[in-house]
């Protein structure tokens, strides 16, 4: 009875490395539904990648033009928006092409890469890991950062594979697992500086289930840092890159800085569940998709058959990561893709509910295929409706303006806006003018475009502006077309035209 205890409580304690090994996903077994899965993940991201490029897309092009060499991108791009090793491939790949899907490669592969890397974390049994593989290469927001040429999708890959070392790691942490996950770790900063914050994740994760095996958190902080200072010789290069950039350009930009808020971070937060999961972003849904979470999650965390730390883990990155953003109170934090890191462990806790309620049989099982049909078409909805606002949006905004008497602009957003008028003046034949925030009454710009993040569209506006010899004046303007926002993170462009002024 003893040994038979003892023998439970070390399979309690294992992690998930043997997970892939049950015979029940066998190679035979799943090769060709994940062939199929990573056939329809790569047909999905390259009709969706086939659209113009987006403005942080082009920021990093604007970035690269100065540069005279590649080695450069490391000290002398000390911004934000730059995504190291993919402007590293930017810099090679523009002169060659301007096609979109060219310069989106490297993300598209790594997009379709996760799928069977994710089905391989998630195999438990063969259900968890086919669906695992399937909201992969259906997630409407893991294929749209899988189609865009910025880091995202390489750094989602290069976690993914941290993860699996990590949990190889836990149980011998003394073996070259951590340092391959080390290396994952440090190469996918390079991809995204959310890197730091997604080791800081994963180190939390490892302490508390060092903690619940040691119950001494002494001990428990000692094996952590044994099996993380490796993390710190990789993550080192990227941290050196950073701090010379600083000294070279004198700091450290970012493009946009919105004050935290909590309903703005829960917004965000919710809008990564919804969109990771179902596509759609309507208000009701990202009001309930947390306490929804909650539900599902409930269920998973008292499975027996998956391990303590995949577990924790999952409360981590679910639970504990909004609480840390709640508490150290971050700016940008609305935005949902820096909670990418939380969409692959969502995908991963959501097939193994599915796998639970499959095995359960009868009602459950219906209910389950039920909900896999309504968030495969909810998906499959949204990506569609993005592609059709966004396929033309900015270009052909930017075209009605080249075709009219007037190629003078004004807008709201002036650091966006100009970044997509210096990019489509490179291959115009009659350039386009933005005129500055200093807007005069008798050189009132012809157009004017708006940056909103709201469903409202006034039919009529009023700009204020300067007359040159004293006073002020309302120029009006008339909506002349609406694009985009039918995605979570783009924002809808108004496109203006000028009355007579006031």
């Amino acid at each position: 009875m003893g040994r038979h205890l003892d023998n439970s409580a070390n399979q309690a304690m294992t992690s998930d490395t043997n997970r892939g090994a049950t015979p029940d996903l066998s190679i035979a077994r799943s090769i060709w539904p994940l062939g199929a899965l990573c056939g329809l993940g790569l047909a999905l991201r390259l009709w969706y990648a086939h659209w113009p490029l987006w403005v942080d897309e082009i920021w990093s092009l604007k970035n690269l033009a100065p540069l005279s060499h590649f080695w450069q991108i490391l000290w002398d791009i000390s911004q934000d928006n730059n995504h190291y090793l993919y402007s590293i491939y930017l810099f090679f790949a523009y002169p060659i092409s301007h096609n979109e899907i060219w310069l989106r490669a490297p993300s598209i592969v790594a997009g379709v890469a996760a799928i069977p890397l994710m089905s391989q974390l998630a195999g438990r049994d063969h259900v968890a890991a086919i669906a695992a593989g399937a909201m992969t290469a259906m997630s409407t927001f893991l294929v749209t950062y899988s189609a865009q040429a910025r880091g995202y999708a390489l750094a989602v890959l290069l976690w993914i594979i941290a993860y699996r070392e990590l949990e190889k790691a836990m149980d011998a942490p003394a073996n070259s697992a951590r340092w391959r996950f080390a290396l994952a770790i440090g190469v996918s900063a390079f991809c995204h500086l959310a890197a730091c914050a997604v080791a800081f994740l994963f180190g939390l994760a490892a302490f508390c289930e060092f903690l619940r095996r040691e119950r001494d958190p002494v001990r428990a902080i000692r094996k952590s840092l044994h099996l993380f200072w490796p993390t710190l010789v990789g993550l080192a290069p990227m941290l050196l890159c950073l701090v010379m950039g600083v000294v070279e350009t004198g700091g450290f930009s970012v493009n946009f800085v919105r004050p935290y808020s909590p309903v703005l971070a829960f917004a965000g937060f919710s809008q990564m569940l919804v969109a990771t999961l179902a596509g759609a972003t309507a208000p009701v849904l990202i009001v309930a998709a947390i306490p929804l979470v909650a539900l599902g999650a409930s269920i998973v965390l008292r499975e027996p058959s998956i391990s303590s730390f995949r577990r924790i883990s999952y409360a981590v990155m679910l639970f504990g990561l909004p609480a840390l953003v709640f508490i150290a109170r971050p700016p940008n934090s609305h935005i949902p893709r820096y909670y990418l890191i939380s969409a692959v462990f969502l995908i991963l806790a959501a097939a193994d509910l599915f796998a639970i309620l499959w095995r359960q049989g009868g009602v459950a099982k219906a209910a389950a295929i039920a909900v896999a049909a309504a968030l495969a078409t909810g998906n499959l909805d949204a990506m569609a409706a993005a592609k059709e606002a966004n396929v033309a949006a900015w270009p052909e905004a930017l075209s009605v303006i080249a075709a009219s008497p007037s190629q003078s602009i004004g807008t709201n957003f002036d650091i966006n806006v100009r970044a997509f008028v210096e990019h489509y003046d490179r291959f115009a034949d009659k350039p386009l003018k933005l005129i500055s925030s200093d807007l005069f009454c008798d050189n009132a710009p012809g157009w004017w475009i708006v940056e909103s993040d709201t469903p409202a569209k006034p039919r009529t506006i009023g700009v204020e502006a300067r007359l040159r010899g004293g006073g002020r004046c309302t120029l009006r303007y008339t909506l002349r077309s609406a694009y985009g926002y039918s995605t979570f993170f783009e924002s809808r462009w108004l496109l203006y035209r000028a009355e007579t002024p006031l």
